[in-house]
Formats: C-alpha cells, structure tokens, sequence
C-alpha cells in the first residue's frame, strides 16, 4: 500500500492591493487637506464670529484625526486579509479569506486555464463549476499566471517534478 503524496508548495501568489491602496491613500490625504484649510481659515486675520472659528476649529481637528486613521485603519483590513493562490505537487489551494471561500484542486480534475479581461484568470475543471478568480496577483500579469499554471498541470500529469518557475 502506497503512502499519500506529501504537499509540497511550489509557489504562491497573493492578491495586489495597491490599487485599494492607492485609493485610501487618496482619501486619507484629502482629509488632511481639509483639516489643513479648517484648521487656517480662523488663522487669515479676517474678521469671524467666534462660533465660525469654533466649528471650523472642530472640523478640521475631526479631519485632521481621522484621515490617518482611516488610512491605518484601511491597511490594516488590506493586508489582513488571506487571500491567495498556492500552486503545490498535488494541485491549486484558492484561499479567499474565510475556509467558506477555500477550495482545492488537484492536477487531474483541471481541464483548463483561461486569462480574463480586465484582469484575473479562470481555472476550468471537470465536474465543478469554473472558478473565476476576478483580482490582479503581485508581480504577475494573468497571462503570464496563466502559462505557468498551464505549464506545472502539463508536467504533473506527466510526472515529472515540479519546481518553482525560474530554477
């Protein structure tokens, strides 16, 4: 009686975020900038009713505060988050957050893989609906994605080692 075969991860690829961000980023700076003129307008030497300072005081300390926790705040959920292609010996492992969200392919059960546009890839296998991976990985393109996923279930199937691409 054969023993199982042991997962060996080959490689893995994670979710790009910088596009998510980028955006809060953006945010977090747009509130600072109006924290920044809140915070000037009763600083011009014009001539304000105090209750136009005081409020103005308010609300650019409330923006001023919570731009960077926002931006903290934001990251902290981006990078948090498991989300992630494994490509091992056996087959693909999708890890999208939760084990609800997990799934598991082996080698034999892929038909196929197919780049989608704008961006992400689709893994089409025997007996399951295709999984649509709809997000752009870290420091590779779907095509590229593609080709080598394509590549690592052209050399399982054949039995030949799989080793990360580049070595």
């Amino acid at each position: 009686m054969s023993e199982p075969a042991q997962t060996v991860l080959i490689e893995w690829h994670r979710v790009d975020i910088r596009e998510r961000a980028t955006r809060a980023w953006l945010r977090a700076t747009l509130l600072v900038c109006v924290a920044m003129l809140c915070l000037g307008i009763p600083l011009g030497g014009y001539d304000r009713p105090t209750a136009w300072r005081v409020v103005s005081w308010i609300v650019g300390g409330t923006a001023l505060v919570s731009g960077p926790t926002y931006l903290l705040v934001s990251l902290r959920k981006m990078l948090a988050e498991e989300v992630y292609l494994a490509v091992t010996n056996l087959g693909l492992a999708w890890q999208a957050g939760t084990s609800d969200a997990s799934q598991s392919l082996r080698w034999e059960q892929i038909d196929r893989f197919e780049t989608l546009r704008p961006k992400g890839i689709r893994i089409v296998a025997e007996g399951a609906a295709p999984l649509e991976l709809r997000c752009e990985f870290t420091g590779i393109k779907g095509d590229e994605l593609v080709k080598r996923l394509h590549d690592y279930r052209r050399r399982a199937l054949m039995g030949l080692r799989l080793k990360p691409a580049g070595t």
